[in-house]
């Protein structure tokens, strides 16, 4: 009950914050969690360390939920103290690494990285490091998908854009088709808004013209026609929004001329 309220009455809930400290380590573990959701919710800043390094000694043995409320609880306290956001940063870094986390917990830290990046764009490169890690070693392909859509959205205000390029071509060289086509969009993101990125970019988009892959290699062609057309149009490369079931009606209807 505390732990649901601690949203919207903080101040309420901060009264009963030596209470809740007491209970993180207690014998229940999903009671021993909601006390830590909500001491995150209420922590005030010169605490905030203390706590998420007593979190990280028996996270591991949470149940994946109660992992996910945490990971949301520290994305609540980012949002009220984006000052803190670098020790944030650091503890979600050391949660993402483990292979023992499942998909939904490693999902949620994903979207807490770029959460923090834009709250606190000051640390964007140390976020967008272990970013790279992450590519490097996960085995969940949407994730992979998605953090390579954030890479080529945050990359290119980095200071050195060019220096993710080796890490995002390692999954053009390593991984399946799926993986490898979002990774031809981030390196045609980072082209496009990135002048300093964008030769060495441009090349290696042209060595994925030779790519097994019928969508890589049409994503390639079709990115490097775009970035090569002076009157090129920018929205091209931003986000765009489908309507699935006009596009579904579409195909049945034209089956037959398709």
């Amino acid at each position: 009950v505390i732990n649901k309220i601690a949203y919207d009455h903080l101040d309420l809930v901060s009264l009963c914050s030596r209470e809740l400290e007491s209970m993180i380590n207690f014998p229940n573990r999903s009671v021993a969690s909601l006390a830590v959701s909500a001491l995150l919710k209420t922590c005030k800043e010169k605490d905030i360390g203390g706590l998420l390094n007593a979190i990280l000694q028996y996270l591991p043995d949470m149940s994946d939920e109660f992992k996910i409320e945490i990971i949301r609880s520290i994305r609540h306290f980012a949002q009220r103290n984006p000052a803190h956001c670098k020790c944030l940063l650091d503890f979600l870094g050391k949660c993402l690494r483990p292979h023992y986390y499942s998909y939904g917990c490693k999902n949620e830290l994903v979207d807490s990285i770029f959460y923090i990046i834009d709250n606190s764009t000051n640390i964007r490169e140390e976020a967008l490091q272990l970013l790279m890690e992450f590519i490097e070693d996960c085995q969940f392909t949407d994730i992979l998908c998605k953090t390579l859509h954030g890479i080529g959205r945050e990359a290119p205000k980095a200071k050195s854009p060019e220096a993710y390029l080796r890490f995002i071509y390692n999954r053009i060289i390593l991984e399946n088709d799926e993986v490898r086509a979002a990774a031809v969009s981030c390196l045609a993101n980072i082209a496009q808004n990135s002048a300093k990125a964008k030769n060495t970019t441009v090349h290696l988009l042209r060595k994925c013209l030779l790519d097994d892959s019928d969508e890589v290699r049409e994503r390639a062609y079709f990115y490097l026609n775009s970035l090569e057309d002076p009157e090129m149009d920018e929205d091209l490369f931003e986000d765009m929004e489908f309507d699935i079931d006009a596009l579904q009606n579409h195909l049945i209807t034209n089956k037959e001329q398709l």
